[in-house]
């Protein structure tokens, strides 16, 4: 219980990006002695800043191309770089193909549930994972860089 942190994020208004800032959210009365206060608060803000997968995306979209934007206009190059299991069914690499925004997809499929690449009882990747991602990462960063 406490003060909660809601870091900058982006909502949709229509089809146009709205840019919110850090919040920093004080506990609700009570709630450092009650577990009940608590929970509602949690489920509260949970509901709050619910978005739907397809709002969620669409977001995510709008903001990739606001970077490359940005970056071409600044003349320098943007590499997005798939990390994370993206979904099987997702259409972000046929997305930012068909926007001619470079990335390279470095995903390590099941890295959640193999022990070796996420660390021990927390989601954080392990230094492996940092490891084979850096690898990954590396050829495409130099080929950026040349040119």
């Amino acid at each position: 219980p406490g003060t909660h942190l809601v870091p900058p994020h982006v909502t949709l208004e229509g089809d146009a990006l709205v840019e919110h800032p850090l919040e920093i959210l004080e506990p609700w009365p009570l709630e450092g002695r009650s577990a009940w206060i608590t929970l509602a608060h949690d489920v509260a803000l949970r509901v709050q800043y619910r978005r739907s997968k397809e709002v969620r995306r669409r977001a995510t979209e709008l903001l990739l191309l606001r970077f490359d934007a940005t970056a071409r206009a600044a003349g320098v190059p943007l590499l997005v770089a798939l990390l994370a299991d993206v979904d099987p069914d997702s259409a972000l690499p046929r997305f930012l193909d068909a926007h001619g925004v470079a990335y390279v997809d470095c995903q390590l499929p099941g890295w959640r549930k193999d022990d070796a690449l996420h660390l021990a009882n927390d989601v954080h990747p392990s230094p492996l994972a940092h490891e084979r991602w850096a690898a990954c990462l590396a050829p495409a960063l130099a080929g950026l860089s040349a040119r």
